[in-house]
């Protein structure tokens, strides 16, 4: 009987160490070990790292930073005189951020390039407040800082309402998608009959007629 007790005891205990937190030091003997980074397949840790460009793009891109981010420009330039196989990379990113910008209309793109812009001049003047210890050079520093800080927000609020008047036209084209559907839907329902009924290799009909407008 004492024995059945003793182990009756002993699985209480162990079930309801389930439920109280660990002491420091402890660790969990089921948490399987953390996997070593070393033991991960072999790949590139930059995204830009791969895709191959043709010699026709790496001048587009150049010339894209040229023109419109001279700072994207000279690092391209300093790292193809200066660290050649690392080079590409950078490239990579220009041609990244260039599809960036060309994704909007022109009248949009300056303010995705001042984006840009700006954020590599806040990123090197919060650099320069770190290592200035001059009070006078950190004041104006700072000054300059907010300056930055409030263009960004000038560039990003333009974008975002860029953004916006996108998605109610995307909306606006949605509703009246709709509303076509709902006053064709016999004609709708009718397309979708002949269509599961329609034998193999038959024309299908125009997107028109088949989204009942």
């Amino acid at each position: 009987m004492f024995k059945m007790r003793l182990a009756a005891a002993t699985l209480a205990l162990a079930a309801g160490s389930c439920l109280l937190p660990l002491r420091a030091g402890d660790a969990p003997t089921s948490r399987p070990a953390p996997r070593s980074r070393r033991s991960r397949p072999a790949r590139s840790r930059h995204r830009f790292a791969r895709a191959r460009l043709s010699p026709e793009r790496v001048a587009e891109i150049t010339a894209f930073a040229r023109k419109h981010l001279p700072f994207l420009y000279e690092r391209i330039r300093r790292y193809q005189k200066e660290r050649p196989e690392q080079a590409p990379r950078v490239v990579r990113w220009g041609g990244w951020v260039m599809q960036q910008v060309l994704r909007y209309p022109p009248e949009v793109r300056p303010a995705a390039i001042g984006r840009y812009r700006v954020l590599y001049e806040i990123r090197q003047t919060v650099r320069e407040i770190g290592r200035t210890e001059n009070a006078r050079e950190k004041a104006q520093l700072e000054e300059r800082l907010k300056r930055l800080l409030g263009e960004q927000f000038d560039y990003d609020q333009t974008l975002k309402e860029y953004a916006v008047k996108r998605l109610a036209r995307r909306l606006a084209d949605l509703k009246a998608e709709i509303e076509q559907r709902r006053r064709n839907r016999r004609q709708v329902i009718a397309e979708a009959f002949r269509r599961l009924l329609r034998p193999p290799g038959a024309t299908r009909p125009a997107r028109s007629e088949r989204s009942g407008g």
